[in-house]
């Protein structure tokens, strides 16, 4: 998947941020890590490899009944 990021890392974050709302089922949030391969889109562009994992984090807002 073409990913635009500043940085390897930054791409396997971004990767793994759309490939979780992708499929709806959010394994890498839930606790599965996801092994990563980025590397620039030309021949002979060196490889990074990457052990991306993630959490949920709730967020809580309130609103002021009138």
């Amino acid at each position: 998947m073409r990913v635009d990021a500043f940085s390897p890392e930054s791409a396997a974050v971004k990767w793994a941020e759309r490939d979780d709302a992708d499929s709806a089922d959010y394994l890498i949030v839930r606790g599965n890590d996801a092994t990563v391969l980025v590397a620039e889109d030309h021949d002979g562009a060196q490889e990074h490899r990457f052990t991306v994992s993630g959490e949920s984090c709730p967020v809580y807002r309130a609103r002021q009944i009138t």
